[in-house]
């Protein structure tokens, strides 16, 4: 028991040191190690410096490099690492978070364990310590110090003094494999303390003592160490299926309340590979709250250390554990200020609002009571009777006007006869009212006014505002659900047990490009963007003679754009750790680090060329191609309104350019044609998806025909034959662009130059077909398709689009890391996720644009358009 105890001590000291931070990610071959190249050279290195060695600061700096740089070689396989080094060291870059000084000793650490893999006879000179050490580089230091250090003060293996034979016995014909060669050791000859070897590697005395503790309240049958027990994650069915996730009980755990200490809930993520694909294993446990992420780490790996694994060993490349209390940093607390300054601002205006307009109704009564004329009243009474002598007779009834006021006053009116007053000979005339002047609001009354809830939202839900261009909201509204229902899925699929099972059935499914080819549903809106661009300023051009405030043309679109996005990434970068909790809740948040490092680019509206790889809000991408198609613009509207023709020609021009930099950017990094390829699926998004000069083709088809529009009016006259043809010829090519990722999503090989064509020209002919529905409907020529566009429900939605564009990734990845257990995926479950995400994306969309952007737009009205709010003086007659 004694041998066994020291080996799984030995083992868990070893095993860090060994694999760096646990070499247990995929290679490019898709298997997994930690027994191939990298362990056999630490391995051997490992033991030959557990033999009591002088260990220079040199050989500490090494292993402290491996350890801190490990999570690189886990990500890519080695011949990768080193290709990419290489090309780092050229370039002068950054290389993962690692300082490029530090590039040169990353390169010398992995060349030497290669080298020291390919040593595997006695013939083979072994190299001088020396020269070992300088191959190891320098620098680093602190991680694997305290481990290097308590081997080296509590372990001793007899290995004979002379460092050149024991080098020849280890790197030559030593075995191969650590354990091998240890179980060959003489282990008795081993004299070390267990806890000073565990708490030398790095785990806490406390953690190692509170655990000693759950261990015997289990054993004397303690409710809550069984609690405990129980609330941990066990293997269920359906891994074959992708079911890697085993929570546990995330809450009970962290309610189990036992008196020696308190719980706390931890995952635990284990690399494997299933069916060839590449998985995560997640498993939680419950442990005491002294016991941190890099204890779990060491202990987890020690145990599974004593497995017997095979070629193919099973080691945890990190854990997660829940925060032991809540505290709000210096980013939180101002980001809860300035969200608490506007609220409160919204609450003031709106009470601002409603006295103001109370009081205003009061004085509008008092003053019509003051000035109400006297009321007369036609009534039909009859004559007095009349005699003439013995004989009674009776005129014709006649009208009389009475004076109500008059009679009710009169003491007539007690012997209930009225005053009358014959038609003809009485006329009253009303007295007018005075005139009154109806004051414009000042400035100040406008600026506090803004924020106004009452007003606002009665504009935002206004649905009397369609106009002539009406079906846009439709169109906004239809493209911005087939968002979130892309969304819904793509995010959803990490989040569910049976990944692997339901996503090869849905691609086997042509119903399902829908969903998968829902990339489009971003073109739809830059086609409408550049086809209402083009329409609404060529019609102020022609109202103002060719003269436009360009100054206000590009203030008033970073105006409208910038408000609602900044608040959402403030949200995103500072209170995003504190919107939720559970087994998966990413405790810095969502996007905290990359938001950290480039929230600047998504100010500047450059995010899409800089700092790619550290997206701050992932969907912000479009509104950086959005807006930079806005700047350049005015180089196609200028040509339009004053050269027409040759104005189009221009955009022609610029249409074939955008198109053929596509084709060829495709042709030569050999992209896919959907982002579904896995293979290329990170050249596709940095060098063609996000690109401005790959996805400007709709923009410019949408400018095209809004000029069209201002040019011919919206009263254009179709056969009713080439209507139907040509609403035919748009349906065919939509459905093509659409499906016609079906073949490449489920396997079969795509053509270059085929990937390539449609790379170039499906976005562009998805834009048209957007435009001809845009066209028709505006033109009269739309039928029952405008007629459910311009349904008057899509006027506000689709003025609450945006911010619904905005926060709808927030929303679902606050469900899906909240969420205790993962669903099983079925086409109803998702129908649900996707109508309460687009529900609660509206919801808060709304409560955003009142907040925000609304109040924005008021702003710029109050105090760059003061004059167009002014009213004359009225008067009543």
């Amino acid at each position: 028991m004694s041998r066994l105890l020291n080996l799984v001590l030995l083992l868990a000291i070893t095993v860090p040191i060994i694999d760096g931070q646990y070499f247990g990610n995929v290679n490019n071959t898709n298997t997994y190690f930690p027994r191939d190249i990298y362990t056999d050279g630490i391995m051997k290195f490992a033991t030959s410096i557990s033999s009591g060695m002088n260990i220079t600061n040199q050989v500490k700096a090494a292993f402290k490099l491996l350890n801190a740089t490990s999570n690189i070689i886990d990500r890519m396989g080695f011949n990768t690492t080193f290709r990419f080094l290489e090309l780092a060291q050229s370039k002068n870059i950054s290389f993962l978070g690692v300082d490029n000084e530090n590039l040169d000793m990353i390169y010398n650490v992995l060349k030497f364990l290669q080298f020291l893999s390919t040593i595997e006879d006695t013939s083979s000179t072994p190299p001088d310590f020396e020269d070992i050490i300088t191959g190891m580089g320098a620098g680093l230091t602190d991680v694997t110090l305290p481990i290097l250090e308590n081997v080296l003060n509590n372990l001793t293996l007899t290995a004979g003094e002379n460092i050149t034979a024991m080098l020849t016995e280890i790197l030559g014909s030593g075995p191969r494999d650590l354990q091998t060669f240890l179980e060959q050791a003489n282990l008795t000859a081993m004299n070390f303390d267990p806890m000073a070897m565990l708490t030398g590697m790095g785990v806490s005395p406390l953690c190692l003592q509170d655990l000693g503790l759950m261990m015997t309240a289990l054993t004397q049958g303690s409710m809550e160490a069984i609690q405990m027990l129980d609330s941990m994650g066990k293997i269920r069915a359906g891994i074959l299926e992708g079911n890697t996730y085993f929570p546990g009980m995330y809450d009970q755990c962290l309610n189990i309340q036992p008196s020696e200490f308190s719980t706390r809930y931890c995952m635990i993520h284990l690399p494997i590979s299933i069916q060839g694909y590449s998985a995560v294993l997640k498993e939680g446990v419950c442990v005491p709250n002294t016991c941190g992420e890099n204890d779990m780490l060491i202990l987890v790996n020690a145990l599974l250390s004593t497995l017997p694994a095979g070629d193919s060993p099973l080691y945890a490349y990190y854990t997660t554990c829940s925060l032991l209390e809540t505290t709000y940093d210096t980013k939180a607390i101002v980001g809860l200020s300035i969200c608490g300054f506007f609220v409160a601002l919204m609450i003031v205006s709106t009470a601002f609002d409603l006295l103001r307009g109370y009081f205003t109704r009061n004085k509008a009564a008092a003053e019509t009571k003051e000035q109400k004329p006297k009321t007369i009243h036609d009534v039909q009474a009859p004559i007095p009777e009349a005699k003439e002598g013995d004989k009674q007779g009776e005129f014709p009834s006649i009208i009389y006007k009475i004076n109500l006021e008059e009679y009710k006053a009169s003491s007539a009116a007690e012997e209930g006869v009225p005053k009358i007053y014959p038609t003809a000979p009485i006329e009253e005339t009303e007295v007018p009212p005075k005139q009154t002047q109806v004051h414009s609001d000042g400035i100040l009354v406008k600026l506090l006014l803004s924020f106004s809830v009452w007003t606002n939202g009665k504009k935002l839900l206004n649905a009397e505002q369609g106009g002539a261009l009406g079906a846009v909201n439709g169109i906004r509204f239809l493209s911005m659900s087939w968002v979130i229902l892309g969304h819904t899925y793509s995010f959803s699929m990490t989040f569910i047990q049976n990944p692997l099972s339901y996503y090869t059935s849905m691609l086997s499914r042509w119903s399902f490009m829908v969903i998968m080819n829902g990339l489009m549903s971003v073109d739809t809106f830059f086609t409408m963007s550049g086809l209402l661009v083009a329409y609404v300023v060529l019609k102020e051009m022609k109202k103002e003679k060719g003269r436009i405030n360009w100054f206000m043309f590009y203030f008033h679109r970073f105006w409208r754009l910038t408000p609602a996005y900044m608040l959402i990434l403030m949200i995103d970068a500072t209170l995003s750790p504190y919107l939720g909790d559970g087994p998966q809740w990413i405790n810095e948040g969502f996007e905290t680090k990359n938001c950290a490092e480039s929230w600047w680019t998504n100010l500047l509206y450059v995010n899409n060329f800089v700092k790619t790889d550290k997206l701050c809000l992932g969907v912000s991408w479009y509104l950086a191609n959005d807006m930079q198609f806005y700047v350049i613009s005015p180089l196609l509207l200028v040509p339009l309104y004053f050269f027409r023709k040759k104005g189009v020609l221009v955009c022609a021009v610029f249409l074939l350019g955008v198109t053929v930099t596509t084709a060829v950017i495709s042709a030569v990094n050999n992209l896919p044609i959907t982002v579904a390829d896995q293979s290329g699926s990170n050249d596709y998004f940095n060098m063609y998806y996000i690109k401005p000069y790959c996805r400007m083709g709709p923009y410019i088809v949408g400018m095209i025909t809004g000029y069209f529009l201002f040019e011919k009016g919206l009263k254009v006259k179709i056969n009713k034959y080439v209507n139907f043809f040509i609403w035919i010829v748009a349906t065919v090519v939509a459905c093509l662009v659409v499906y016609g990722i079906y073949d490449a999503v489920n396997g079969k090989p795509i053509d270059v130059g085929v990937a390539a064509l449609f790379n170039s020209t499906s976005r562009t002919l998805w834009g048209a077909c957007i435009s001809w529905v845009i066209f028709a409907c505006a033109t009269g020529n739309g039928g029952f398709v405008n007629t459910i566009l311009s349904w008057k429900p899509f006027i506000p939605l689709g003025r609450l689009t945006y911010c619904a564009y905005l926060c709808h990734m927030i929303i679902i990845y606050m469900n899906l890391l909240s969420a205790r257990q993962h669903l099983y995926a079925t086409d109803k479950n998702f129908i649900y996720l996707f109508l309460g995400y687009m529900v609660m994306s509206y919801m808060v969309a709304f409560v955003l644009s009142l907040a925000f952007e609304a109040p924005m737009m008021a702003l710029e009205k109050a105090i760059f358009r003061r004059g167009d709010q002014k009213k004359n003086i009225k008067t009543r007659k």
